[in-house]
């Protein structure tokens, strides 16, 4: 979400990423025979957030 003020140089921009903060999969990939096989995931990033502060001069 981003605020930019009317005839105003300024303006913040605030973020959250996976806000419900769940251990989701990003993927998984499974190698070799189903008997014999591997189960390789990555988890995504817990709950992130930010505010970013910037000027036009």
């Amino acid at each position: 979400m981003t605020f930019v003020p009317d005839d105003s140089p300024f303006q913040v921009a605030a973020f959250i990423d996976n806000i419900t903060n769940r251990q989701v999969f990003t993927n998984i990939s499974i190698t070799g025979n189903l008997d014999g096989s591997r189960a390789l995931s990555n988890l995504a990033p817990p709950r992130t957030f930010g505010l970013q502060l910037s000027a036009r001069l």
